[in-house]
């Protein structure tokens, strides 16, 4: 038995089956007529119809939402007349002539988003450069090509951009030099393209499908036909078509559990697009940022104007990065500007990569160079993936994890106080990552340490100056280590960035790019486990839950007041922003922080000591 409603404001009929001791699922029943038929307008408004879908993907309907995007949302489809420097190195494939050019960014070109999986690749090597420079010479190898190079040639023909890049065929694969350029340009490639092409399909996500070979074979609907005719029915002389799922999310379906939405790779190359044409196993939809276009449904009053739904959360991170630095050249940067930029935007890209999944985990940092690139316009200089204009807020980020889910596992090839130094087993393990301070306004928050980074060669440098509003630097504040100092008498940090002439470095064979030097107070704190409500709790998210004592280092201050308040009712005057580590030959290494920063009578318990520390 199913029992209809309509859904007055979209003229859409949910058809639930009764439940009767299981979950029901939600179907969609849309008015069955393409925008052409005439008894079209005589539907009621507003209305979602849904278009017949042919075998093949509908060339003409697509180009039209690209002419509708270029021309009613003002894209720029053509060279803009202020100097642009060229990307350097940048080759595209030259759809007409069928062989790789010399690019420049200012062309009309595609740029292909897809999974390579673990099939061999035809691509471009110093030994093939000037073979495949020749004009037909992609139509000469055209056995060797991936079917999906082949569509995406076909794709760009149907729709007359003249240009396509490819990464296996644009960057010479062996080639070092060649392969870190491009990688460190990698948001110039995906911003300057006039749209990506998105080959989502290839069945749905598994465990096992990163080891099985699974890369995208084809692009959906190309150069190999596919059915897609949902149930239907005829109710006074209308059909109807019957598709299941709420419309807010119909869309990214699509997406959703494909091979490519699990990639690494894959996820900064969406959002560095301005635009992208999805190539999903039962149709194709275009997004921008003014709301969506697909093959499917439709607005019945006006066909080619973007759908809005209610929610749409990973879709909407297209060209996200792009809105928000927009907007920050318009605002001066201040620390509370960079922290809403960090916070709302960055960390929100972070939560999402990492639970992506990478062939190679010595690829994370380069699978998000694109992104981290494009955010210095709003944030700054980045150090191992982290703001150095809020590097000691961001010392202190959290992964959030249920607590049956595997404890993440070190990348040992990157630093612990990062968060690209921690690997979730599983990719969907990740939820609400990462939080720092929010309970902790700017104007209270106040890092007490200098910090001194390394090069592979031992030289030394300071991470970041001096607190400066007005430059969105929140550095080291020496008027509030004076005051800290004052406030608990304990033997003084230094106020003023100190130099030594040699450090003690460790002896132990060590990543010395990993390597951070300060000076600062580190304590031994007891995990209190609260049976009666009086104790506060600490939960570490990051491994070594069994432990009851840990080791911990003074990061940050905050001359309020701590959340919750202590035992007496009588709010502390100052709470201390800290982080667990563990030890090994003299070096430290990050385990965790707790929920809670602490209050002055629990810091000054674990009888904190002055010390020299060597975090990687």
């Amino acid at each position: 038995m199913l029992i209809v409603e309509q859904d007055t404001s979209q003229t859409i009929f949910a058809a639930v089956p009764s439940s009767r001791g299981y979950n029901p699922h939600r179907l969609l029943i849309y008015p069955l007529i393409n925008e052409t038929e005439p008894r079209a307008k005589d539907l009621p408004l507003p209305c979602v119809a849904y278009r017949q879908l042919n075998d093949y993907v509908d060339n003409s309907l697509l180009a039209g939402w690209l002419e509708t995007c270029d021309i009613v949302h003002n894209h720029i489809v053509t060279p803009t007349p202020e100097p642009r420097p060229s990307l350097p190195g940048l080759r595209l494939i030259d759809v007409q002539n069928r062989c790789i050019v010399s690019g420049d960014p200012r062309l009309r070109y595609a740029a292909l988003s897809y999974t390579w999986g673990l099939h061999e690749q035809y691509c471009l090597v110093q030994d093939n450069v000037a073979v495949l420079s020749e004009a037909g010479s992609l139509t000469k190898f055209a056995e060797s090509l991936g079917q999906v190079v082949h569509d995406a040639i076909t794709v760009c023909t149907n729709l007359k951009i003249p240009f396509l890049w490819i990464d296996s065929l644009c960057i010479v694969q062996d080639d070092a030099n060649d392969k870190s350029t491009q990688i460190q340009h990698m948001d110039e490639v995906y911003a300057s393209s006039y749209v990506t092409l998105v080959v989502a399909g290839q069945n749905r996500f598994t465990s096992s499908t990163l080891n099985s070979g699974d890369a995208a074979a084809s692009i959906p609907r190309v150069s190999k036909p596919a059915t897609c005719a949902p149930p239907r029915f005829t109710l006074d002389g209308v059909t109807y078509a019957v598709r299941r799922g709420d419309p807010d999310t119909l869309q990214e379906l699509g997406l959703e559990g494909s091979p490519w939405s699990s990639r690494g790779w894959t996820f900064q190359e969406f959002v560095l697009s301005h635009r992208v044409l999805v190539f999903a196993d039962e149709e194709a939809f275009f997004y921008c940022n003014n709301g969506l276009l697909a093959e499917s449904v439709y607005l019945a009053e006006e066909p080619r104007k973007s759908i809005q739904w209610r929610h749409m959360p990973f879709l909407s991170l297209c060209g996200s990065l792009h809105k928000s630095n927009q907007q920050s050249t318009l605002e001066a940067l201040t620390i509370e500007r960079r922290i809403l930029q960090y916070v709302g935007s960055y960390l929100e890209l972070v939560k999402f990569y990492m639970r992506r999944v990478l062939k190679f985990d010595h690829d994370v940092l380069n699978a998000f160079s694109g992104i981290i690139a494009s955010s210095t316009n709003s944030l700054g200089r980045f150090h191992w993936g982290l703001p150095t204009a809020l590097f000691a807020r961001s010392l202190l980020l959290r992964v959030y994890r249920v607590p049956s889910w595997p404890v993440p596992s070190p990348r040992q090839e990157f630093p612990s106080w990062s968060w690209l130094g921690w690997k979730h087993k599983s990719p969907h393990a990740v939820q609400d990552i990462p939080h720092i301070p929010a309970h902790d306004s700017s104007n209270t928050f106040r890092p007490l340490i200098h910090i001194y980074a390394c090069d592979e060669s031992g030289s030394t440098a300071l991470l970041f100056g001096p607190y400066d509003d007005q430059e969105g630097i929140e550095g080291y504040c020496s008027e509030s280590i004076e005051k800290y100092n004052r406030h608990l008498a304990l033997d003084p940090l230094p106020s003023q960035p100190s130099v030594m002439a040699t450090l003690p470095f460790p002896t132990r064979n060590i990543f010395m790019s990993h390597l951070l030097i300060f000076w600062t107070h580190t304590a031994q704190i007891y995990l209190n486990y609260p049976d009666n409500g009086e104790n506060m709790q600490y939960k570490l998210k990051w491994g070594a839950e069994q432990r009851e004592l840990l080791d911990c280092v003074l990061i940050a201050v905050s001359w309020q007041s701590v959340n919750p308040p202590n035992n007496s009712g009588k709010e502390p005057d100052a709470s201390y922003h800290v982080m667990f580590i563990e030890r090994h030959d003299g070096i430290v290494r990050r385990i965790g922080v707790p929920i809670y920063p602490l209050a002055t009578r629990q810091w000054l318990a674990g009888n904190p000591k002055k010390e020299l520390v060597f975090l990687i």
